[in-house]
């Protein structure tokens, strides 16, 4: 039996440290046939891996609806895309959520579970439902359940602790961030309830002092809604830390309904937070908002980065988001990158050819063993992914 892990900064596979080169290769966007020719592609580069999302709207389509052998299309066969990779040669990061972005309808979330369970949509500060869910609402997290059950059918065998190539799985896809690009709070009374229960917890019986009401959640809600002061800057510090909490429990669970499903290697969390008008300096917002993921016993952590081009004016910051990266992960990983800026697709295409080389060289030698090239191979979308072609 194989073991993946991590031990004195680096990444182990069989007691051997591994440098991880990954491409993504989305094979749902990709036709069957031409499977082959591109894994062969990915391997003529000289990649030694592969990750992938897997868009739990395009396996499930429809409520009680699951392929994920191709017996309804060919492009939903992922255990035989997994098998195809595996028998190149690949070791293999699959990413199956819930979330995904990759630039899908509701971010890999399928429109039947908003359909069917309306209660589950975040609600923004200005009442408006969003096509985002409150990520610990007990109705989703139902649903949740069912998809791990089905898409852990398929990843569990091919781990690399039962024979597999699997070697980490990464739970979600940047956790807050649609949140945080929105510039929105939470206000379904579902969290409103957790929030009020978070702030029992913590203050106890100062609590009544600090927020004069006989209805906390109504309270809460309203403070966020229509800040004024006095209260509306401790709600909003309150509701900061208690969000950090919200999206650990939510990991924790997704980590857990996995493990129950067999899940044995180590899960990933990636974090969101480069942007192209700070670049890296806003990088810290994501860590902050995940720091308690991140801190978890067991999670490997890896950013999100997308620079456009490098050069005297920003190399720095790349180094500066790596540094306060290793300031706060597991201490006995190496730097990881899931989505390291690579290839070109519609956002990103046309930008400083020379980026690709100079920015792996910057990274790897400030101690970066795993890079996700973000994306080697893209494609086209089905209608039920997006209505973008």
């Amino acid at each position: 039996m194989s073991a993946f892990y991590t031990r004195d900064g680096q990444f182990w596979l069989d007691d051997k440290p591994q440098l991880i080169q990954a491409g993504e290769f989305h094979y749902f966007r990709t036709p069957r046939n031409q499977w082959p020719h591109r894994l062969g592609l990915l391997r003529d580069a000289g990649f030694n891996a592969m990750a992938t999302y897997i868009p739990w709207l395009w396996h499930q389509p429809e409520e009680g609806v699951t392929d994920v052998d191709g017996h309804s299309h060919p492009m939903r066969d992922l255990a035989g895309y997994l098998d195809l990779a595996a028998d190149m040669g690949f070791l293999l990061i699959p990413r199956p959520g819930p979330y995904i972005m990759a630039e899908t309808i509701n971010e890999g979330v399928p429109p039947w579970v908003f359909d069917t369970f309306p209660q589950v949509a975040i609600i923004n500060q200005a009442e408006q439902p969003q096509n985002i869910v409150s990520y610990l609402h007990p109705d989703f997290l139902a649903c949740v359940e069912k998809w791990y059950e089905a898409v852990f059918a398929v990843l569990t065998p091919r781990q690399v602790t039962r024979g597999g190539r699997i070697i980490m799985i990464q739970l979600d896809n940047e956790m807050g961030m649609p949140h945080w690009v929105r510039n929105m709070f939470d206000v379904n009374p579902d969290t409103m309830a957790r929030f009020a229960d978070y702030l029992r917890g913590r203050y106890g019986s100062d609590l009544s002092a600090r927020f004069p009401t006989d209805n906390l959640p109504a309270f809460l809600r309203d403070g966020l809604r229509h800040p004024a002061a006095p209260h509306a800057a401790p709600i909003v510090a309150d509701y900061r830390c208690f969000y950090r909490d919200y999206l650990a429990e939510y990991a924790a669970f997704l980590w857990q309904v996995a493990q129950d499903n067999g899940m044995e290697v180590p899960p990933i969390v990636n974090v969101h937070g480069f942007s192209e008008g700070a670049g890296g300096r806003s990088f810290p917002l994501g860590l902050s908002q995940l720091i308690k993921v991140i801190e978890m016993p067991g999670m490997v952590t890896a950013t999100d980065v997308y620079p456009l081009h490098i050069d005297e004016d920003n190399f720095h910051q790349l180094l500066f988001l790596n540094e306060a990266t290793v300031a706060v992960q597991n201490r006995d990983q190496a730097l990881f990158s899931a989505e390291f800026q690579s290839g070109g697709n519609q956002d990103f295409g046309g930008r400083q050819s020379s980026l690709y080389d100079l920015h792996s060289r910057l990274s790897i030698s400030v101690g970066m063993r795993a890079i996700n090239h973000y994306l080697f191979t893209g494609g086209e979308n089905d209608p039920i992914l997006s209505p973008v072609r």
